[in-house]
């Protein structure tokens, strides 16, 4: 059960990662074209990763039954950065954008920031959907230390 769930948790983490590697594209163009957001988006993007590899790391680890409680509390630290910084993108470059555009390169802009941050949020839910199917999977009892 373990190779499977270490499978899922890969082929979303794979997924996830395309909006993110976009979102790191866009930030190095926009730093170089001078905007100052473009930092966040393009740092935000690099630790939303990270955050959802640890994150992804840690259901495959709860599943093999390795976990420990300094892991695991930077895990659930880690797991507020991927929702934090979708709503960001969405939000902030994408919709609050598009209510002060001007010209269609904006808007289409704006909205492509808005579609790739709501895929950040997809993304992010569909590796937590893995860890409630591992966690369903597997009894309370064969996972020590997993009771969050």
């Amino acid at each position: 059960m373990g190779g499977a769930i270490q499978n899922l948790v890969a082929a979303r983490l794979a997924r996830g990662f395309v909006p993110l590697a976009g979102l790191f594209v866009a930030g190095i163009v926009g730093l170089l074209g001078g905007r100052p957001l473009a930092i966040v988006v393009a740092a935000g993007s690099v630790a939303t990763a990270a955050a959802m590899l640890a994150y992804g790391l840690a259901v495959v680890d709860s599943v093999s039954g390795r976990v420990g409680g300094v892991r695991k509390a930077m895990v659930t630290a880690c797991s507020v950065v991927p929702p934090v910084y979708g709503i960001f993108i969405a939000g902030w470059p994408g919709l609050q954008a598009l209510t002060s555009a001007s010209g269609w390169v904006a808007v289409l802009l704006a909205t492509l920031y808005t579609v790739v941050g709501v895929w950040v949020l997809r993304s992010w839910l569909r590796v937590v959907e893995v860890r409630r199917l591992a966690r369903s999977m597997v009894l309370p009892n064969d996972v020590p230390g997993d009771s969050a």
